[in-house]
């Protein structure tokens, strides 16, 4: 009966083993929605950008239920657009969020999607600015899209949406749909 129990204890010890390995091969995902932990203060740009625009921060009407095929496509098709039209240019000294039309940085360009998505019939509820630190950037701003499932990417240094899980990312901030003017720590 001991040299039972061995075998099954070695056999049960190997199997662990195997399980651990195949684990730590994965690819680290990220979270599948970025959720706001702690209040924070806004970023400085955002602030004088609000005080400068106040309606690019006014609080948006709640949508109703699920996106459409529709408005899901939409995030593709805008984040594309926005990158083609729109060439990257870094802010001088002084870090001003606006609008790009023709040029602008990381944020510029992500309010860029974001008002065209709304002009398009995007729900304003679904949509987010965040922050993120990137090893090979620093500071690097997108636009979320908060999607019927999940949260999705859309940044200006690629020509297609990619999901919140799919990077691996250290998110600083993100910003409230429902309140465009509370922004939150990321909670981990």
């Amino acid at each position: 009966m001991t040299r039972r129990f061995a075998v099954i204890a070695v056999g049960i010890v190997a199997a662990c083993a195997v399980a651990i390995l195949i684990l730590m091969c994965l690819p680290v995902r990220g979270p599948v929605r970025l959720v706001g932990g702690a209040a924070m203060d806004a970023p400085d740009g955002f602030v004088a950008m609000c005080r400068a625009q106040p309606d690019l921060c006014t609080t948006p009407p709640a949508s109703d239920g699920m996106l459409t095929a529709y408005q899901t496509g939409l995030l593709d098709t805008v984040n594309a657009e926005v990158n083609r039209r729109v060439m990257q240019r870094p802010d001088g000294p002084v870090d001003l969020w606006q609008v790009a039309t023709t040029e602008g940085d990381c944020e510029d360009i992500a309010l860029a999607k974001r008002a065209a998505l709304i002009r398009r019939g995007f729900p304003a509820d679904r949509l987010a600015l965040a922050v993120a630190w990137l090893p090979e950037d620093g500071r690097h701003v997108v636009l979320i899209a908060h999607a019927n499932d999940r949260d999705l990417i859309l940044d200006n240094r690629l020509g297609y949406v990619l999901p919140v899980a799919d990077v691996s990312w250290r998110w600083i901030s993100v910003q409230s749909a429902v309140a465009p003017r509370a922004w939150f720590a990321v909670a981990a």
